[in-house]
């Protein structure tokens, strides 16, 4: 069943979406260097460009763990692996959808998934509209399966950076305890 109040954000505006954070990913990476010494460009939705071993145990500015700890994570759930298809795209048109819901679980807003993983695009682009309907003063928490890569992610890329003063991320209950003790203690309600 449906509510009466639920939105759903249309395809082309989560393409706008996917656009902004490519476009934001590329122009912030750095060449890598092949084993040949040749420089080339990581894959576009690859946002997760990773420094050297020296900086690995490091806390970077504006972040709460180390690089070592988000990575750790991403590796443990499937929704941050980029390219794990829940459903096959031969038989269906859409793949899932994402919401955002109320904390009583209704949801406000929902966008159709068309590609594989649980890119971050779609959870900007619930954000986004979210966000366009509540008071600036509001602070909003988000609680999500990855919400540590979400804040590592927007931190690390400066992707919408008047948002961080009014986001929040925490790990939903039920998956906090598949990641690291280190993230647990930040992101963990």
């Amino acid at each position: 069943m449906m509510l009466p109040q639920t939105m759903e954000v249309p395809c082309s505006y989560a393409e706008k979406w996917e656009g902004k954070v490519s476009e934001l990913c590329q122009s912030k990476q750095k060449p890598k260097l092949t084993t040949h010494g040749m420089k080339h460009k990581a894959n576009v939705m690859d946002c997760g460009d990773r420094d050297d071993d020296a900086k690995q145990n490091q806390i970077a500015a504006g972040l709460k763990l180390t690089e070592e700890t988000y990575d750790g994570c991403e590796s443990l759930f499937i929704a941050a692996d980029r390219e794990w298809q829940k459903a096959s795209r031969k038989y269906f048109n859409e793949t899932g959808i994402m919401a955002a819901v109320c904390h009583h679980g209704a949801p406000l807003f929902y966008v159709s998934i068309w590609m594989p993983g649980e890119q971050q695009f779609y959870i900007l682009t619930l954000l986004s509209k979210l966000i366009k309907h509540l008071p600036q003063s509001w602070t909003v928490g988000c609680l999500y399966d990855i919400g540590c890569q979400m804040d590592h992610s927007l931190k690390k890329w400066d992707i919408m950076p008047e948002w961080k003063s009014c986001l929040v991320w925490g790990v939903s209950i039920f998956h906090a305890y598949g990641h690291q003790w280190a993230c647990q203690l930040w992101y963990h309600p």
